[in-house]
């Protein structure tokens, strides 16, 4: 019994894992993005809801007038990435940047390494582990 309500208890973390625990998201945005500009996605940025950040971002590379980022969050709002992004604008154009593609590759300490849209279950270690980032982040 006891069992059954631990894991119940964590799967409901699982689906609140936004709030919960960290997460890392590969996003593609449409226009080039300076060092500058990613310093201030980590120190907030005002967007129409208010200041927006991230816990930590980087270049992962380009592709012609597309910039790859890895973007860690430790809360993710409605729209959140979308909204700090359009609110910086490309240097040499001008123009909002836009957030092309965006993808979940991590949240805690479970690697997503599975084809979008599909599922597995979590190993006994994940899920261990899992627990614990998540009672750190509440601490």
């Amino acid at each position: 019994m006891v069992d059954w309500f631990v894991k119940t208890i964590l799967h409901l973390m699982l689906l609140l894992s936004q709030f919960l625990a960290y997460q890392d998201l590969s996003v593609w945005i449409q226009g080039r993005i300076t060092r500058e500009q990613l310093r201030q996605t980590r120190k907030g940025v005002e967007t129409a809801v208010g200041i927006l950040k991230v816990k930590s971002s980087g270049i992962i590379g380009y592709a012609g007038p597309k910039t790859r980022l890895l973007v860690e969050l430790l809360e993710g709002k409605n729209r959140h990435i979308r909204r700090i992004f359009g609110a910086l604008q490309d240097p040499q154009y001008h123009t909002p940047l836009k957030v092309l593609d965006l993808k979940r590759t991590q949240i805690g300490t479970v690697k997503l390494d599975i084809p979008s849209s599909r599922w597995r279950f979590l190993t006994h270690r994940e899920e261990s582990s899992l627990t614990q980032s998540v009672i750190k982040a509440n601490e």
